[in-house]
């Protein structure tokens, strides 16, 4: 544990939570409809079906790593 309280679940879980739009309660974990619009507004064509099949990993940096052990 970081010498903040935080461990790499709570990093993961707060990473996972910054596409989250902001004031909202969703009813399932992430906002797909939401996030597809905001892909194609970006020119990516995707649905939120597609976007809520795709696997997603956060992979910590070793300096984020080294600090959680301090």
């Amino acid at each position: 544990m970081g010498q903040f309280g935080e461990t790499r679940d709570s990093v993961t879980r707060n990473v996972l939570n910054v596409v989250l739009p902001d004031g909202e309660q969703p009813g399932e974990e992430h906002p797909w409809s939401w996030l597809a619009d905001r892909a194609r507004a970006r020119g990516l064509q995707a649905t939120a079906g597609e976007l809520r099949g795709m696997p997603y990993e956060v992979v910590l940096t070793d300096a984020v790593t080294r600090w959680l052990r301090t």
